[in-house]
């Protein structure tokens, strides 16, 4: 059986935790910073009912 190929696009936004979980940086950071606030620099825990709809 052939090995399954990583989703690169996915590899790039999700890191692996220590636990086995997967975290995630806030999207919506790219322009127009200045009206937002620096609580959107907080790296997220992805849920583990939300893991099986996320493609690794």
């Amino acid at each position: 059986m052939p090995k399954i190929k990583t989703v690169r696009g996915a590899a790039k936004r999700f890191k692996k935790t220590a636990s086995g979980g997967f975290k995630r940086k806030q999207s919506h950071l790219r322009h127009i910073l200045t009206k937002k606030q620096l609580s959107v620099n907080v790296i997220y825990v992805i849920n583990p009912w939300l893991r099986k709809q996320t493609k690794f």
